[in-house]
């Protein structure tokens, strides 16, 4: 479990109570943002090789549509880059939250809007 009390808690480190589902929605943030910036150093004749590459290996065939090929070329570099489970992310994130703001794309204001005042 995460901190001391698990995700979601406030935890040994934490120095403000976050809603679970706020959690959540920044490790998705964390991940999406580690992914994007991989693809976005790819040119676009390096981003076109790499998916396929991706599809010639894993037996895709025919033409792609744009949302395959970023389906392949996220579902790999996410494999690759080892990203963080949520709960390892959550102990992470609460030893040094500063860290890990700095770099969300701020995707998870979202879920932050839709939760019950607390």
């Amino acid at each position: 479990m995460a901190g001391t009390d698990g995700p979601g808690g406030t935890g040994a480190h934490s120095s403000r109570r976050e809603p679970l589902a706020v959690l959540r929605a920044k490790h998705r943030d964390y991940c999406s943002a580690r992914v994007f910036r991989i693809i976005q150093r790819m040119s676009p004749d390096e981003m076109f090789v790499f998916v396929k590459d991706l599809a010639r290996g894993s037996g895709v065939g025919g033409e792609l549509s744009y949302d395959e090929m970023v389906r392949l070329a996220t579902t790999r570099i996410y494999a690759e880059e080892g990203l963080p489970s949520f709960e390892e992310w959550v102990d992470q994130y609460r030893t040094n939250p500063e860290h890990f703001d700095a770099v969300l794309l701020d995707l998870w204001r979202s879920e932050e809007g839709r939760q019950p005042p607390g």
